[in-house]
């Protein structure tokens, strides 16, 4: 009978070390996949923003509003580089995404 007590113990904490792992790797992928999603639309505003300032001419209040804009995007893109040590901040289990 402790036999048995003893070996349902260690396969249940088998069992939630799978578990655990099995989670943790699931928010890998929806925080990678956050992440390239998030990088491909910053990248589309860039690029539109881009188009836009050479379009702009020589009005110097639209092109003062359009570069700060462009500050923004490249600001929420530095963001998007450095969310897998955010996420390891508050997650220390997730800090070690693997880049896919």
């Amino acid at each position: 009978m402790k036999r048995l007590l003893v070996l349902l113990l260690v396969v249940s904490s088998v069992g939630a070390d799978a578990m655990a792992s099995d989670i943790s790797s699931q928010i890998c992928n929806v925080v990678n996949l956050v992440k390239y999603i998030a990088g491909a639309v910053a990248l589309l505003v860039l690029v539109i923003l881009g188009v836009e300032l050479m379009v702009s001419g020589s009005n110097p209040i639209q092109r003062t509003e359009l570069k700060n804009r462009i500050l923004m995007v490249v600001a929420g893109m530095f963001l998007i580089l450095i969310s897998n040590y955010i996420v390891g901040i508050f997650l220390p289990s997730a800090a070690a995404c693997p880049l896919i």
